[in-house]
């Protein structure tokens, strides 16, 4: 009889523990969330999408604030150390109580880091400010995936 019982708790306890799983797991609602949030930093109309022309104005945003140096140009060290200047930047806009019309840069892609040297086109060490609006324009085209002019959540459940 106790071997029952100590069984048939084991089996509840495992039964109440994986039920609970799902609401610990980082799963879709997660995700959704930072593709929201992301896209939420670049909407600079409000309209829950984003047009090219907000995407280059917010990776233009993103290439500044990165550019820690302000020679025009990111270098890989300074793209490795990118989240540290944009959370400087987002520090900066809250100590000066910026309205939430100012949207914060954008973390860049972390396959700027990976394919630096593919990405300079010109092999100098440095992604200029065209080598990077290109790589810009590429990432739109790649994640516009119905093809309507602007990046929203249906291009990602697509």
């Amino acid at each position: 009889m106790n071997t029952r019982i100590v069984l048939l708790s084991s089996l509840a306890a495992v039964f109440a523990v994986t039920s609970l799983a799902p609401a610990f797991a980082a799963g879709p609602e997660k995700n959704e969330m930072r593709i929201q949030r992301k896209i939420k930093r670049m909407d600079l109309d409000g309209d829950k999408r984003v047009s090219r022309q907000e995407m280059a104005t917010a990776m233009q945003l993103s290439f500044e604030t990165v550019d820690t140096n302000k020679d025009g140009g990111l270098s890989l060290a300074e793209l490795s150390a990118q989240k540290a200047a944009l959370k400087a930047q987002r520090e900066k806009l809250r100590a000066i109580k910026v309205s939430t019309e100012v949207k914060p840069a954008v973390q860049l892609p972390k396959a700027l880091t990976k394919r630096f040297a593919k990405l300079d086109a010109n092999h100098d060490g440095v992604l200029t400010k065209s080598e990077f609006a290109k790589v810009s324009d590429r990432f739109f085209t790649r994640r516009d995936k119905n093809k309507d002019g602007y990046i929203s959540m249906d291009d990602y459940k697509s």
